[in-house]
């Protein structure tokens, strides 16, 4: 066969795998974009959050108004607000014992552990027993026995180092996975404390798994709390310094 012919024939060939193969979109290109996952969570995340995963860092954005920023291969994790614009640095070895905004949560050892299909990928759910506040009106009123679900998953390209940060951010049981749901059913009702929406490819940019410039470092990340809901409460009374004051025409 002519050789020129054969380089065609070839050329063609792997054009034509890569348009019609699913996994040249389900794939894409090493660096060229990152994996977003969207989630939703109880009253002190805001409501959910919104991370980001590429190969060698992590950015979860916490509804509630903090984002936090890590990368290897140290994995220190930068927690920021924009509102109190102050941050702080945790060494690794700090978040994984103390924990971020909330203490690491493991499963009782009596645990059971299943495969599943979740959300339409491959699951591990864990499921034990437990007591929980019984709440009415708000009110803590016993507490009663509950039943506790979590679900994770390793299809999600997310990274082993991310995966554990993004577990203990959100107060989900560390699985050596992804977690992606979270439920207890007690005697009055159930409640989703932690669920995975949405996850898809973007384009990665600049800047997106570093924190901002021109803030103000802090020791602790109380501080960083503290600037933000300062920050808010004088915003609410009309007492915020950064906003532009009224002038006060002098009187005689």
């Amino acid at each position: 066969m002519n050789f020129r012919k054969l380089a065609m024939i070839l050329a063609l060939s792997s054009v034509a795998c890569a348009f019609f193969c699913p996994e040249s979109f389900a794939t894409p290109r090493k660096n060229s974009s990152v994996l977003r996952v969207e989630a939703t969570a109880g009253s002190f995340a805001g409501g959910g959050y919104t991370a980001y995963f590429s190969e060698n860092a992590i950015r979860v954005e916490i509804h509630s108004g903090y984002t936090v920023v890590a990368h290897g291969p140290d994995w220190a994790a930068t927690v920021f607000t924009d509102v109190g614009r102050t941050y702080c640095t945790l060494p690794r070895a700090v978040w994984e014992k103390s924990g971020l905004f909330s203490e690491p949560c493991y499963l009782p050892s009596d645990s059971k552990i299943d495969m599943v299909v979740f959300k339409k990928v491959p699951c591990r759910r864990a499921s034990f027993n437990s007591v929980i506040d019984d709440m009415y009106m708000q009110v803590r009123s016993a507490q009663v026995p509950a039943t506790m679900e979590y679900y994770v998953t390793d299809s999600l390209p997310c990274g082993k180092e991310q995966e554990k940060l993004f577990s203990i951010l959100c107060a989900c049981v560390y699985l050596n996975a992804m977690p992606i749901y979270e439920k207890r059913t007690g005697a009055r009702k159930s409640s989703v404390d932690f669920n995975v929406t949405k996850w898809y490819q973007v384009p990665l940019t600049t800047g997106m798994f570093t924190a901002p410039s021109g803030y103000e470092r802090v020791s602790t990340l109380s501080l960083v709390v503290n600037s933000q809901s300062g920050k808010t409460i004088r915003a609410m009374f009309g007492d915020d310094e950064d906003q532009p004051q009224a002038k006060v025409k002098a009187t005689k």
